[in-house]
């Protein structure tokens, strides 16, 4: 519950504190789980990393609060002034948009440097937000499927539905690029719709036997109009509920844990199988 999340942040603000002290840092709390960092005077990358690697060693210790010891991580992201970012906003940015691209990579648990690369993707993301934006969805987006197959059996029980997108400004964008600027640009829900749609639209004329894996974001159930707004195409598709599985990922839980346990309840309630997606990753 919320208090002893409270108590956990405190533990957390007095161990980073402590060790902000020692590198001469300034430390505060931006809000939730969130703290921001200032580090003066450093003049090699690798030193950065190296104190935001012994950041996130530190936050890995078990916490020992009366109630239960905890153990959590945490992931940093950092931008360096001026080279990489001309002010005190765009330095901001820039360490968010490293933290985040921490997160959703390989390097979740650790510190992520703001590059050049990063520049380019930014770049890269914000074409495909515009695009996205402007986009005609119903008739850009496209489904394709992936079987799912009984190994004992050695026969194909299901797909999964995957999305694709073919801009005419843009030409074929990869999921991995567009998925993510859809979610940090809070668009993701229409792209839901018309996928999941078409996905069910092509999965009526399946075999009876024959399942639909369809994947949720975290924003797709991040109030109940959006959950409704899902149920009303699943009804209104004539597909039966109780042959569609939706994937969620754990990390969704994240976001609202009450809100998305209600919709997983709506959900089911409706017939749908819930499937954990990505579990233990996050």
């Amino acid at each position: 519950g919320h208090p002893f999340g409270d108590k956990l942040l405190r533990e957390v603000s007095r161990r980073l504190s402590d060790l902000c002290r020692a590198e001469g840092s300034y430390i505060a709390r931006l809000g939730g789980d969130e703290f921001a960092l200032i580090i003066p005077n450093v003049d090699k990358d690798d030193a950065i990393l190296a104190t935001g690697q012994s950041l996130c060693e530190a936050l890995r210790t078990p916490f020992e609060l009366p109630e239960a010891p905890v153990q959590i991580a945490g992931t940093i992201g950092f931008a360096v002034y001026p080279q990489l970012a001309q002010s005190p906003v765009e330095l901001f940015e820039r360490a968010d948009y490293a933290l985040y691209d921490g997160k959703r990579g390989d390097r979740r648990g650790r510190a992520t440097l703001f590059s050049a690369e990063h520049v380019a993707a930014i770049s890269r993301d914000a074409r495909i937000e515009q695009a996205l934006k402007m986009a005609d969805l119903d008739k850009e987006l496209e489904v394709v499927f992936q079987p799912i197959v009984d190994v004992y059996a050695s026969k194909t029980i299901g797909f999964e539905a995957l999305a694709r997108w073919m801009s005419p400004t843009l030409s074929k964008v990869p999921p991995g690029q567009f998925i993510p600027v859809a979610e940090r640009a809070g668009i993701i829900g229409k792209l839901t719709r018309p996928l999941l749609t078409k996905a069910l639209a092509a999965a009526k004329t399946w075999p009876v036997d024959f399942r639909l894996s369809f994947n949720l974001s975290a924003y797709d159930l991040s109030s109940p109009e959006a959950v409704f707004g899902i149920i009303g195409v699943i009804k209104n598709s004539g597909f039966e509920a109780c042959r569609l599985d939706l994937e969620i990922t754990e990390t969704a839980f994240g976001h609202d844990f009450d809100q998305v346990r209600k919709a997983a309840h709506l959900l089911k309630h409706l017939g749908c199988g819930i499937s954990l997606d990505d579990f233990g990753t996050g």
